[in-house]
């Protein structure tokens, strides 16, 4: 594509008119070299506004990088809250496994952000909410997994 690296800069310097210039003539769901959609750069980066944008153009969620990663698990991983939150709102699925079998919220116990733990928590709960001891029996244990493994 031409312009096809300026897309991907766009996204990730959060620059929302340059990307809505470069973008007509792109695909929404055009990868990088790592396999990444804008939306991966995006929310790696914590750039609301170009989530939301992309998303209302039909940016799919699910797309997986080269290490198997969705746009959730890189928000995840970077500590980006109201990036988490705007996928999550989105539909995003929080059980996606990586390469190395991770879900976002591994990443996020693993880089030490306990604020996307309690975010993607909070929204499990949401899923759960008219069966306490269901979502209790499946999340406690993940989360004294996800703590036992924090220190590896």
């Amino acid at each position: 594509y031409p312009g096809f690296s300026s897309i991907f800069d766009a996204a990730a310097k959060g620059d929302l008119s340059d990307l809505e210039k470069v973008l007509k003539e792109n695909d929404i769901n055009a990868v990088n070299s790592s396999n990444e959609t804008l939306l991966h750069i995006a929310a790696a980066n914590g750039h609301v506004a170009i989530i939301e944008y992309l998303i209302n153009k039909g940016a799919k969620l699910e797309v997986k990088d080269k290490k198997g990663r969705t746009p959730l698990h890189r928000a995840a991983e970077k500590g980006q809250d109201d990036a988490v939150k705007v996928l999550l709102q989105a539909g995003a699925y929080i059980y996606g496994l990586d390469k190395d079998a991770k879900t976002p919220l591994h990443l996020a116990v693993q880089n030490h952000h306990t604020h996307i733990l309690k975010r993607i928590l909070k929204e499990e709960a949401r899923h759960y909410k008219n069966d306490l001891s269901l979502y209790l029996s499946l999340s406690m244990p993940f989360v004294y997994f996800c703590i036992s493994q924090h220190g590896q």
